[in-house]
């Protein structure tokens, strides 16, 4: 009986595989399973425990980590799609990966302390520059991407000043 070996391609994938789950339990599987914990032994999230200051200030945190976490993966996507040609494929799932940061800052950012709004705003921007950039790279045209880089920074320095 003769053994079939596999390809080189199908072990790549199943590594690859692999390599996502984890990522994927890491990223989103921790933080949820922490936060069933959390509940079940009647502690407080992991985020109230941490900032002394009260609900909606820890709501307004949570919003502008997001946020922020949002702005930084676009700009290092952004920074990896200066230059045509562009990968088509690769600029579809980092947008629609971006897009997923987008909604759950939107999601994150619903309180109504003052710092919720701002951050708002600059998810706002955010998704505009997306949108501009999404344009620049499908070939349709574009603008000027700094301008609203500027403005998202300056209205999260704004969230972040609302929050001390």
């Amino acid at each position: 009986m003769a053994i079939r070996r596999k390809s080189p391609i199908v072990g790549l994938i199943q590594f690859l595989a692999v390599v996502a789950l984890i990522w994927f339990g890491v990223s989103a599987g921790w933080p949820w399973l922490r936060e069933r914990l959390d509940r079940r032994s009647g502690a407080p999230p992991a985020a109230a425990r941490s900032d002394g200051a009260g609900a909606g200030a820890s709501e307004a945190g949570r919003c502008l980590d997001r946020a922020e976490a949002a702005s930084a993966s676009l700009a290092s996507v952004l920074r990896s799609f200066r230059s045509p040609p562009y990968d088509q494929a690769a600029w579809s799932a980092a947008s629609l990966d971006l897009a997923g940061q987008l909604g759950e800052a939107d999601s994150a950012c619903l309180c109504g302390h003052p710092a919720c709004r701002e951050a708002a705003a600059a998810v706002g921007t955010l998704r505009e520059e997306l949108s501009m950039a999404d344009g620049m790279v499908r070939g349709e045209g574009g603008g000027n991407l700094a301008v609203l880089r500027e403005r998202s920074d300056e209205q999260l320095d704004r969230a972040r000043a609302l929050l001390r």
